[in-house]
Formats: C-alpha cells, sequence, structure tokens
C-alpha cells in the first residue's frame, strides 16, 4: 500500500528511495540529504554522493554545482548550453561577488567574464533588429583594460553592418 511505501522510503529500505526518485542519482541523493541529513551545507556535499561514471554535460553541471567547484560549472554550462546568454551573466555575477578570479585568458588580453560577455555581444550582433541590444554589451566593456580595444574593433563592424543592413532596407520599412 502507499503508507508502507512510505515508511520504506522514510526507512531508506531495501532501495525505497532509489525506486521513489525514479532510478536517478540525483533524485537518490536530494531524497538522501532531505532524510538523512537536511543542513548540511553545499560546500559538505562531495563526500555524500558519488554520480555516476560518464555523467552527461547537464548532469556535470550539477555535479560541479554540488561540489561548489565554479570552473568545472562553467566548462560544464559551456559543454551543455554554449556561449550564451547563461555563462554570459552567470560568470558576470560571479566576478561581481568576487567569487572567481577576474584573470587574464591564455594568450589574449580579455578575461573569462569579458570573453563570455563579448561572445554574448558578437551573438547578438549577428542578428541585424538586435544590434543596438549587441552594442550596449559592446559598449559596457569599453572602459575595461583589456577588453576596450577588441569591443572597440568590434563594435566599428557592428555599426558599419548595421548601417548597411539600414540602407538595404525597403523605402518605409523599419529595423
Amino acid at each position: 500500500t502507499a503508507m508502507c511505501r512510505v515508511a520504506r522510503v522514510l526507512a531508506s529500505a531495501d532501495g525505497a528511495l532509489g525506486e521513489a526518485s525514479g532510478g536517478s542519482w540525483h533524485g537518490e541523493l536530494v531524497g538522501r540529504l532531505l532524510l538523512e541529513q537536511p543542513v548540511r551545507l553545499r560546500w559538505q556535499l562531495s563526500g555524500v554522493f558519488s554520480p555516476p561514471p560518464g555523467p552527461d554535460a547537464f548532469e556535470a553541471c550539477l555535479v560541479a554545482l554540488l561540489r561548489d567547484d565554479p570552473y568545472a560549472a562553467m566548462a560544464a554550462i559551456r559543454q551543455a548550453f554554449g556561449d550564451g546568454w547563461l555563462i554570459a551573466h552567470l560568470w558576470d555575477l560571479l566576478c561581481r561577488a568576487r567569487a572567481v578570479r577576474s584573470d587574464p585568458l591564455e594568450g589574449s588580453p580579455l578575461s573569462l567574464r569579458q570573453y563570455f560577455l563579448l561572445q554574448y555581444a558578437k551573438a547578438l550582433g549577428g542578428v541585424p533588429p538586435l544590434w543596438q541590444l549587441a552594442a550596449a554589451y559592446g559598449g559596457d566593456l569599453l572602459s575595461e583594460p583589456g577588453a576596450a580595444a577588441e569591443a572597440r574593433a568590434w563594435l566599428g563592424d557592428l555599426l558599419l553592418s548595421a548601417a548597411q543592413h539600414d540602407s538595404a532596407a525597403p523605402a518605409g520599412s523599419t529595423l
């Protein structure tokens, strides 16, 4: 019956927690934490679970976050979602909170934060109606040492492209 199943889960008997979580390791982890150690801090989780070998990119994100490793989380998020909105804004927040270092990339004057924001701006700039939003992201980098030269060069190309696109638009149309 349902009450017996609940009792088995609460007692963590016979793999009942694994069954109740649908067999997912992360569901079982959350269930175990809620049942056995509900006040455990995030950075104390690394000894509590062992994810399956070869987790997919999305599970790797969860594992890195649970292990309190922002650099592994960043690599997994990039693998899962690419260099788009999520990684640009997440890394920006982590840098502003001083939770991660803002070191330059190897062989580049850009920091990871600047690189991600510029990549996102470039992605936006590839969509003609979004050129003004892209310019705003690029413009934010103009006052930052290391990023100003690359941002200025890219903004020049973006503005020329937007002007060419605007002049090629039929008369009376709006962008």
